[in-house]
C-alpha cells in the first residue's frame, strides 16, 4: 500500500488537469489550496488548476443537487425523525436566503458544514438542474478564484520568508498560520451572518 500512494500522486501531478478537477471533489477547500500552491511552486500552471478546479467544484455540486431527485432520499428524508430535523433546516434555510437562490449558494460557500445541506435543499425544491447551473456558476467561480488566490498567496509568502530567514520551518509555520487565519475569517464572518 505505501508503494502505491507515491505512484498514484506522481501520476497526478503529471496530469495537472485530474488533479486539479478531483482536488474540490476529493479535498474540499482545503483540496483546491494545497494544488494552487503546488502550481504557484511551478509544478504547473496557476490558470490550469482553476479551470479544472471550478469544473471539479461544478460537478460535486452538481451531484449533490441529484441526489434529493432520487427515490432512496426521498425515502429516508420521508422517515418520522428525519423528516422533522429536515423540515426545521428547511424552515431556517428558508428565512436566509429569502427566496433568492444564488444569494444563498453564495453565502453557503464560506459558511462552514452548509454547503452540502444548502444544495440538497434547493435539489429537494422542484427546480430543474439547468435553472440550478445558471445559478451555481457565479458562486463556484467566485469560490474557486478565491481559493486559487489563498493558495497562491501562502506559496508567496512561504518563499518571502525563505528568502528573508533561510529557515524552511518558520516558512511552514508561517504559511499554516497564514491558512488557519484565512479559516478563522471565514468562521467569524459565519458566526457575524448568523447572528443576523
Amino acid at each position: 500500500m505505501k508503494e502505491v500512494i507515491p505512484i498514484i500522486f506522481n501520476f497526478l501531478s503529471s496530469y495537472p488537469e485530474i488533479l486539479s478537477f478531483l482536488s474540490p471533489i476529493i479535498g474540499g477547500e482545503n483540496g483546491v489550496i494545497l494544488v494552487s500552491f503546488l502550481a504557484a511552486s511551478g509544478a504547473f500552471s496557476i490558470f490550469t488548476v482553476f479551470i479544472f478546479a471550478f469544473f471539479g467544484m461544478l460537478a460535486i455540486d452538481s451531484l449533490w443537487f441529484l441526489i434529493p431527485k432520487t427515490r432512496l432520499y426521498r425515502k429516508i428524508v420521508n422517515g418520522k425523525k428525519i423528516s422533522a430535523d429536515y423540515k426545521r433546516i428547511e424552515k431556517k434555510l428558508e428565512q436566509l436566503s429569502h427566496g433568492k437562490d444564488i444569494l444563498i449558494l453564495m453565502l453557503s460557500k464560506i459558511l462552514v458544514g452548509t454547503r452540502i445541506l444548502v444544495i440538497i435543499f434547493i435539489g429537494s425544491r422542484k427546480m430543474k438542474y439547468k435553472r440550478f447551473l445558471s445559478v451555481i456558476l457565479l458562486p463556484d467561480f467566485i469560490w474557486t478564484a478565491s481559493l486559487v488566490f489563498v493558495g497562491f498567496l501562502a506559496k508567496s509568502n512561504f518563499e518571502a520568508i525563505i528568502n528573508t530567514f533561510n529557515n524552511i520551518q518558520l516558512a511552514i509555520f508561517f504559511t499554516i498560520l497564514f491558512i488557519l487565519l484565512f479559516y478563522y475569517l471565514i468562521k467569524r464572518f459565519n458566526k457575524w451572518i448568523m447572528k443576523r
